[in-house]
């Protein structure tokens, strides 16, 4: 990151481990940017409403800016993946693990509700400009280019 620190104009780096992490980490962000750029009245609004999802989609909407286009936002800790709709890996293993009698449906729904799982992509940018590093301990997010380390 150090190293190409000037390929970027911004770089955000987002908590990832649950929905609420990430939520106060674009609360941390929009503050760094209105440090860096204190006219973004909407990004101002946002945080003096003080309203968490008012503030998330004021920092998509900087990041979807298009004289903003040399950002990179890292997504940290995604390791309790759901794709909702979209039957994804996780989804379709617990289904199979039901059908097989391996899981019941009803320990199934518990743990599902006692999960952090969210679907992490209506956190993303709408744009299709800036660079987004997703780390994840998971081997069920299919998002992008996968770098195993």
């Amino acid at each position: 990151m150090k190293r190409h620190r000037g390929d970027y104009s911004a770089m955000l780096w987002l908590n990832a481990r649950d929905e609420t992490s990430l939520r106060q980490s674009f609360q941390l962000a929009a503050r760094r940017i209105l440090r860096e750029h204190p006219t973004v009245a909407y990004v101002q609004n946002a945080m003096v409403n003080q309203d968490l999802d008012e503030t998330t989609q004021a920092v998509k909407r900087w990041l979807d800016e298009a004289r903003n286009d040399r950002w990179l936002v890292v997504y940290d800790n995604y390791d309790d993946v759901r794709f909702d709709g979209r039957g994804g890996a996780d989804q379709s293993a617990l289904r199979i693990a039901e059908e097989s009698g391996a899981v019941s449906s009803k320990t199934s729904q518990t743990e599902a509700a006692d999960s952090k799982a969210y679907d992490i992509r209506r956190y993303f940018p709408e744009t299709d400009h800036g660079a987004i590093v997703i780390t994840t301990r998971s081997s069920t997010v299919k998002l992008g280019q996968l770098i195993r380390l």
